[in-house]
């Protein structure tokens, strides 16, 4: 009985692991001002999840990206020109919940946002940052929230309404910088952390 425990056990442990594997990629734009659109990928740089201390069968879920942007608009610049002056390193981290409904359907709630990134050392800058975040059913948008924010942020949603991983729903943020070169170059990073679901 013990072995058949143990080996169930284990089974769970690799279920919790292996279940609802994260991109190890996720998809970013760089909008300059001629409306230029430039795709940049992020790099997946935790995968964490572990049970929850007051909800049995809870998990806990922590998923960052890393995006690694070039703050030069010219596209004659190739990655193996990018040094620290001119590349902005941006992290967008989530961290959510995970429970079964009555059911025994996993319902996913989005309990925090957060993020930083380097300061260019060039002659670019940020001018503004925004992150909006939801945790939203296809026919239901009132888990949708947006927010000004500065460098080293954190903040939980508040969220408490549990969404389900297939049939529309989304669960995830978007980090968005807007960046100024001189009185004339201007562009915006869209930084994307998507759990599941086609975005908002």
């Amino acid at each position: 009985m013990r072995r058949l425990l143990l080996a169930v056990l284990s089974c769970l442990f690799m279920f919790s692991i292996t279940a609802f594997a994260a991109d190890t990629t996720a998809a970013g734009t760089s909008n300059d001002e001629d409306k230029n659109i430039i795709m940049v990928e992020g790099v997946l740089i935790e995968d964490v999840s572990y049970p929850m201390a007051r909800n049995l069968g809870g998990q806990k879920h922590i998923r960052t990206y890393m995006y690694e942007i070039e703050t030069a608009s010219d596209e004659s610049h190739t990655t193996s020109d990018w040094d620290d002056a001119s590349v902005c390193k941006a992290y967008l981290t989530i961290e959510y919940s995970s429970y079964d409904d009555a059911n025994g359907q996993p319902l996913y709630v989005l309990d925090r946002v957060s993020g930083r990134w380097t300061e260019p050392t060039d002659s670019a800058y940020i001018v503004s940052s925004k992150v909006t975040y939801g945790c939203t059913k296809v026919e239901d948008g009132s888990q949708i929230g947006e927010r000004f924010v500065s460098n080293n942020f954190s903040f939980p949603t508040n969220f408490d309404e549990g969404v389900s991983n297939w049939g529309g729903g989304t669960l995830g943020a978007n980090l968005y910088l807007d960046l100024q070169r001189g009185s004339s170059s201007e562009w915006t990073l869209h930084l994307q952390n998507l759990a599941f679901g086609a975005g908002f």
